[in-house]
C-alpha cells in the first residue's frame, strides 16, 4: 500500500477519542497502552509501511519491548528524539525522497499540539501520533537504504547484512537523541559515490531555487573552434554555472581558447565526444534542465539503494552507460576505506539487441588462452548461415565442431551443420590471435553466461559509446585486471600473467577468493576528484524508472 494511503488508513484506524486523563495508565490494557495494542492488532499484515511482513513484525516488536508504551512521547508531549526523527523526515528531498511520503507535515501539525501545555489530547489520538511517526521513520530507513521500488532491475544473489533496522537497538536509541540521529545516518549506502551524489544534488537544488536554467542556444550547423558567434557569452556563463569554466572574464565572442576546453570538460562530463564542436548533441545536453538533471541525480541514488552493502574487501564494479570497470580494495592505512585501484574502458551489449544485464556474480577464476565457446544464439544465428556461404570461415577463424563427447571436427558437413542447428554439437574457437576472447576471459558464473574479457577489437575503445558486443563485457585492461585480481598470489607474478596470456595453451587459475562483481546502470556518477558526470540513457532504463518511481518536491 502507498505511504499516503496508508497514512489514511491509520487515520481511520486510530479515531481521535475523547480527551484523557494526564498521567501514565493504570495498567497495560487501559489508557495510552490500550490504545496503542488496539491500533496495532488493527494494522494487517503487508499494510505497514507498504513493503514486508517483516516490517510490521519490528513495529509490534518494537511496541512490545517498549511495554505497548509511546516511544516518542512522554507525559503527554514529544520527546527530543520525536523531534530527531522528524526532523529527518522533513529532510528527505535530501535523499531525493518524498517527506509527505511518511507523512511528515501531518506529524509536525500534531507534534505542535502536543507541545502546547494548554491542549487537551486523548490516548487514541497519543497512540495515533505516536505509531505513525515510527511507521515514518520504519519507511524512511527501508527507502534510503534499500530504495523505493519495487522492481530494483538487478538480479544475482548476494547475503544481505543482519536486519536493519534491528528493533531493540532502535528502540533503545531513542532513549537519545544523538544516538538515534547515528542510527538514522547509518541507513544510506556506505558506497562513496552515494555521498558524492547527495552533494551534487545539493548543488543542482540550489540552482533551481534560485531560478538558473539553461539559456536557449541555436546554431546553425556547427559552431568550431576559431569562430566568432554572439552566442559565446550566454555559452560562457552556462559553462561557469556548471562548473566547466572558471571565469569568462576574458570571453570575447570568438569561440576560442578557454571555452573550447571548458566545452570539452563539459563533452567529456557528459559522454560526448569532447572534440570542442558545439553540435546538436552538446547542445541538447547544455540546454537539459536542471530539474531534468536534478532527477537524473535521484534515479541514480535509488540505483545505489539496490546494491549490496560493501562487506568484501575487494569489488569490481561495472557501469553500463559509462562504460567503465572499476576495481576497489579496502586500505587498511586509511580506516579500511574502499579505495580505488584501477579503472578500464570497456564495451557492454548492444542496445535494443543484446544489452548487458543489470546484475550480480563473483569472479572465480580466470581462464588464461581461452577457448571461445559460441553461444547457441550466435551459432545458429550467425556463424551456420556464414558457414553455408562460405565452408572456409571455420579454418580461417580458427573454429571447429565439438561433439557432446568432446570429439573434435574440422570438416563442415551438412551433418554437423545439421548437429549444431539442433544443440547436438557445439562451435568453439581456439585460443589464439583471432580468438573473440582475446587472451583472456574472467569467469564470474551466472545463469545469462555473461563474463568479462580481453579482444582483439582493440579499436572500439576509442569511441564515446561502446555498445558493440553480444552482451559480455570487453576490457581495455585485461593484464592489470588479471594483476588485481590475483593479487597477493606469489606465482602469478605481471610476468608470469603476460606469459600465460601470450601462450596458445588454456590454463584456468582459480582465485582463492571470489570477488564481487556489481554490473550495475547510472547515468549520473561522480568521480573521486568530484567530477559529476550525466551519462546517456543507452538502454533507456532511465525512462522505464523515471515512470515509476514518484519525484521528489
Amino acid at each position: 500500500m502507498p505511504s499516503f494511503l496508508l497514512s489514511l488508513a491509520l487515520a481511520v484506524l486510530l479515531p481521535a477519542g475523547p480527551a484523557a486523563a494526564q498521567g501514565p495508565p493504570a495498567s497495560p490494557v487501559s489508557g495510552v497502552a490500550s490504545s496503542l495494542s488496539a491500533a496495532l492488532d488493527a494494522l494487517k499484515p503487508g499494510q505497514v509501511v507498504g513493503r514486508s511482513d517483516s516490517q510490521a513484525a519490528l513495529l509490534q516488536s518494537m511496541y512490545y519491548r517498549n511495554s505497548f508504551q509511546p516511544i516518542w512521547i512522554n507525559g503527554g508531549r514529544p520527546t527530543a528524539a520525536a523531534k530527531t526523527v522528524h526532523a529527518r523526515l522533513l529532510a528527505a528531498s535530501l535523499h531525493g525522497l518524498n517527506a509527505e511520503d511518511y507523512r511528515a507535515g501531518w506529524i509536525g501539525e500534531r507534534l505542535a499540539v502536543l507541545r502546547d501545555a494548554s491542549a487537551a489530547v486523548s490516548d487514541s489520538e497519543v497512540a495515533q501520533v505516536d505509531i505513525t511517526l515510527t511507521l515514518g521513520l520504519l519507511r524512511y530507513l527501508a527507502d534510503v537504504r534499500s530504495g523505493r521500488a519495487t522492481n530494483r532491475q538487478i538480479s544475482g544473489v548476494w547475503l544481505q547484512p543482519p536486519g536493519f533496522p534491528d528493533a531493540a537497538a532502535l528502540l533503545d536509541a531513542t532513549a537519545d537523541a544523538g544516538r538515534l540521529q547515528k542510527a538514522i545516518d547509518a541507513a544510506p549506502p556506505a558506497y562513496p559515490m552515494y555521498g558524492r551524489l547527495l552533494r551534487a544534488r545539493a548543488a543542482y537544488d540550489a540552482l533551481i531555487a534560485a531560478h538558473r536554467e539553461a539559456p536557449q542556444l541555436s546554431v546553425a550547423g556547427k559552431l568550431e573552434p576559431g569562430a566568432a558567434s554572439h552566442l559565446v557569452p550566454p555559452l560562457a556563463a552556462r559553462l561557469i554555472e556548471l562548473g566547466d569554466l572558471v571565469s569568462s572574464a576574458t570571453i570575447t565572442t570568438r569561440y576560442e581558447g578557454e571555452i573550447v576546453e571548458a566545452v570539452r570538460r563539459f563533452q567529456s562530463r557528459h559522454g560526448l565526444a569532447a572534440d570542442g564542436v558545439l553540435g546538436k548533441g552538446t547542445l541538447a545536453a547544455l540546454q537539459t534542465p536542471n530539474r531534468q538533471r536534478l532527477r537524473q541525480i535521484d534515479l541514480a541514488l535509488e540505483r545505489l539503494r539496490w546494491l549490496p552493502p560493501l562487506v568484501a574487501d575487494r569489488v569490481i564494479g561495472v557501469n553500463i552507460p559509462e562504460f567503465k570497470l572499476r576495481a576497489y580494495a579496502r586500505d587498511a592505512q586509511n580506516g579500511g576505506r574502499m579505495q580505488q585501484v584501477m579503472e578500464s574502458r570497456v564495451v557492454v551489449g548492444r542496445e535494443g539487441r543484446t544489452p548487458t544485464p543489470v546484475f550480480i556474480a563473483n569472479l572465480s577464476s580466470i581462464d588464461f588462452s581461452p577457448y571461445w565457446n559460441v553461444p547457441p544464439s550466435i551459432a545458429r544465428g550467425e556463424v551456420l548461415p556464414r558457414l553455408r556461404r562460405d565452408p572456409g570461415y571455420l579454418a580461417r577463424e580458427e573454429m571447429e565442431f565439438v561433439a557432446a563427447d568432446g570429439t573434435v571436427s574440422y570438416v563442415v558437413s551438412a551433418a554437423n551443420l545439421a548437429a549444431v542447428q539442433r544443440g547436438a554439437m557445439r562451435i568453439r574457437q581456439r585460443p589464439g590471435v583471432k580468438n573473440a576472447l582475446g587472451n583472456v576471459k574472467f569467469s564470474m558464473p551466472n545463469s545469462m553466461n555473461i563474463y568479462l574479457h580481453d579482444t582483439p577489437s582493440r579499436s572500439l575503445f576509442s569511441q564515446a559509446r561502446r555498445d558493440f558486443s553480444h552482451g559480455c563485457i570487453r576490457v581495455q585492461e585485461p593484464l592489470a585486471l588479471a594483476k588485481y585480481a590475483l593479487a597477493g598470489d606469489p606465482v602469478w607474478n605481471e610476468e608470469a600473467i603476460s606469459q600465460a596470456m601470450e601462450t596458445d595453451k588454456l590454463r584456468v587459475v582459480r582465485l582463492a577468493r571470489q570477488i564481487p562483481v556489481v554490473v550495475f546502470y547510472t547515468t549520473a556518477t561522480v568521480d573521486d576528484d568530484g567530477t559529476l558526470r550525466f551519462l546517456p540513457d543507452v538502454y533507456g532504463y532511465d525512462k522505464k524508472l523515471d515512470a515509476v518511481m514518484p519525484a521528489a518536491p
